[in-house]
């Protein structure tokens, strides 16, 4: 599992603002459209709630958070067991790649076990097609 968290080694600003980029996913194929329908995480924070901690963009590397788009308003619950989050966007997203951002609790631990993305090709449509 990736953990974060408010550590007993290093100053109090060491754990603010963190951020988990995933690489830009193609699911195999960068050049035929998908559509994301959902993400699920399983995590674990047990001394925090966190407020719509994952985000996406679409259609290449994004360095900045403010490429990204929020997922409906989803608030995970603090818990000391695995937990499993489904976020959903309002539509289907349709994307070549995507990347996801997952903005962490400036304090506690928050601990993530696993990610996964419902997805499907649409037959016959490329990037090209638009």
């Amino acid at each position: 599992p990736l953990a974060t968290g408010g550590g007993t080694s290093g100053s109090s600003d060491e754990y603010i603002n963190q951020k988990i980029y995933t690489r830009d996913i193609d699911f195999g194929d960068p050049s035929t459209v998908k559509k994301v329908y959902a993400v699920t995480i399983t995590y674990k924070s047990p001394s925090q709630t966190q407020a719509s901690p994952l985000k996406y963009a679409v259609g290449g590397k994004q360095p900045q958070p403010a490429s990204f788009t929020s997922f409906a308003t989803k608030t995970l619950a603090a818990t000391s067991d695995w937990d499993i989050a489904t976020f959903t966007a309002s539509s289907p997203i349709s994307c070549n790649t995507i990347q996801f951002l997952l903005q962490l609790p400036s304090s506690g631990i928050f601990e993530i076990n696993e990610m996964s993305i419902e997805y499907r090709i649409i037959r016959g449509k490329t990037q090209a097609d638009g």
